[in-house]
């Protein structure tokens, strides 16, 4: 009796061997749920819900179930079974993301995509030359932007395009360091006496009046002081 018990137990054990498949599109785990029984996308939903994605036979579901897998696994070279190229890009920054790897970005081909992961590869890491790499101009200048102030580098503002953003940013560095020679790096000279008034105000110093240019703002700034 235990002669039969011993081999049955031997044959369910090569059973769920082979039936097990070695397949990046199903990873690696064997279909527990009775889909075969479903019509249409209830049975596509159902593989991918149990990552069998090679099961799928609509193309928008087994990509995203191919995206999924390729998270779970963190790894770059499944989303190569994606089909569609905006998809597989929007997988290859996923990734990139997840893994912190910024060599994964130049791989995308789709050009929103790899803005995508240039810009949050960026910020994530504060690092602004990351930012270099985003086609899209007003993304691009987010980019710096959002870095310039998080790390409090007023030279970074000089990458961003628009000159408006770009003193924007330089009077917000100055303001949060209460440095007021930062001020001399705004472009517009009515913005560059208003970082003055400002950082002078901020730091309750009414000799930084000095320093401003316009007498209608330099008088203003002194009245504040004054009033107060």
């Amino acid at each position: 009796m235990r002669k039969i018990l011993l081999g049955l137990l031997l044959i369910a054990a090569l059973f769920i061997v082979a039936c097990s498949l070695d397949n990046p599109l199903t990873g690696g785990t064997v279909a527990t749920g009775d889909c075969s029984s479903l019509e249409g996308i209830a049975k596509d939903n159902c593989y991918a819900e149990q990552s069998l994605c090679s099961k799928v036979k609509t193309t928008q579901i087994r990509d995203s179930c191919v995206v999924d897998l390729a998270k779970a696994k963190q790894d770059v070279s499944v989303c190569n079974l994606i089909e569609t190229d905006k998809t597989k890009g929007y997988c290859q920054e996923q990734i990139a993301v997840l893994t912190n790897d910024h060599s994964l970005c130049s791989d995308i081909l789709d050009t929103y995509w790899k803005d995508n992961c240039n810009y949050n590869l960026g910020i994530n890491n504060d690092i602004h030359s990351y930012c270099s790499f985003i086609a899209r101009e007003e993304q691009r200048g987010e980019c710096f932007d959002t870095i310039a102030k998080d790390t409090l580098n007023y030279r970074i503002c000089s990458s961003i395009s628009d000159p408006t953003k770009k003193d924007t940013c330089v009077i917000f560095v100055a303001r949060e360091t209460l440095d007021i020679d930062v001020c001399d790096n705004v472009n517009n000279a009515v913005n560059r006496d208003s970082c003055r008034y400002k950082v002078a105000k901020e730091s309750n110093d009414i000799a930084l009046c000095d320093k401003i240019g316009f007498d209608m703002i330099r008088n203003t700034c002194k009245e504040n002081f004054n009033q107060a």
